[in-house]
Protein backbone atom coordinates (compact mmCIF):
# COMPACT_ATOMS: atom_id res chain seq x y z
CA UNK A 1 0.00 0.00 0.00
CA UNK A 2 2.51 2.71 0.97
CA UNK A 3 3.88 1.71 -2.87
CA UNK A 4 1.08 2.27 -4.23
CA UNK A 5 0.19 5.63 -2.39
CA UNK A 6 3.68 6.92 -3.33
CA UNK A 7 3.02 6.22 -6.88
CA UNK A 8 -0.59 7.86 -6.89
CA UNK A 9 0.74 11.31 -4.83
CA UNK A 10 3.23 11.40 -7.99
CA UNK A 11 0.43 11.21 -10.78
CA UNK A 12 -1.94 13.14 -9.11
CA UNK A 13 0.53 15.91 -8.88
CA UNK A 14 1.87 15.53 -11.69
CA UNK A 15 -2.00 15.54 -13.37
CA UNK A 16 -2.67 18.68 -11.64
CA UNK A 17 0.66 20.84 -12.78
CA UNK A 18 0.00 19.89 -16.99
CA UNK A 19 -3.35 20.55 -16.66
CA UNK A 20 -4.20 23.49 -14.50
CA UNK A 21 -0.56 25.63 -14.01
CA UNK A 22 -2.41 27.95 -11.63
CA UNK A 23 -3.28 25.32 -9.04
CA UNK A 24 -0.27 24.72 -6.15
CA UNK A 25 -0.48 21.36 -4.35
CA UNK A 26 -0.69 22.06 -0.66
CA UNK A 27 -1.38 18.20 0.43
CA UNK A 28 -2.42 14.88 -0.84
CA UNK A 29 -4.03 12.42 1.52
CA UNK A 30 -6.27 9.24 1.35
CA UNK A 31 -9.48 8.20 2.63
CA UNK A 32 -10.47 4.50 3.12
CA UNK A 33 -13.44 2.89 2.04
CA UNK A 34 -14.56 0.25 4.60
CA UNK A 35 -16.62 -1.25 1.69
CA UNK A 36 -13.77 -1.77 -0.82
CA UNK A 37 -10.54 -2.63 1.08
CA UNK A 38 -7.69 -1.34 -0.88
CA UNK A 39 -9.00 1.27 -2.47
CA UNK A 40 -7.15 4.60 -2.24
CA UNK A 41 -9.21 7.94 -2.49
CA UNK A 42 -7.09 10.45 -3.19
CA UNK A 43 -7.96 14.43 -0.88
CA UNK A 44 -6.11 16.80 -2.81
CA UNK A 45 -6.00 20.64 -1.52
CA UNK A 46 -4.43 23.31 -3.51
CA UNK A 47 -4.39 26.66 -3.97
CA UNK A 48 -5.60 28.23 -6.84
CA UNK A 49 -3.51 31.86 -7.69
CA UNK A 50 -4.84 34.70 -10.01
CA UNK A 51 -4.08 33.26 -13.09
CA UNK A 52 -1.05 34.29 -15.69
Amino acid sequence: MPVARAMMISHVREAIEDWEPRAKVINISFEGDALEPGKLVPVVEVEISAGE
